[in-house]
């Protein structure tokens, strides 16, 4: 019966320790994933009007290479 506790508490110990493993792995994704988003908007411009200075610059190559 003695043994019996001592399997249960290790068991307990060891899902205890994969609770806490996967609670620091999506921890340390979500960090990962906001750190992402947040790359592109580092500088001057944001990412939102750097797509649109380039969209204006390729606008103005399709028509014969000159800005319209």
């Amino acid at each position: 019966m003695n043994s019996t506790v001592g399997v249960r508490q290790e068991v307990s110990s060891l899902v205890n320790g994969m609770i806490l493993l996967l609670s620091a792995c999506s921890a340390y994704i979500r960090y990962k994933m906001d750190d992402s988003l947040r790359l592109p908007l580092t500088g001057d411009q944001t990412a939102a009007e750097a797509q649109v200075v380039q969209t204006e610059n390729t606008k103005g190559t399709q028509a014969g290479g000159k800005n319209a």
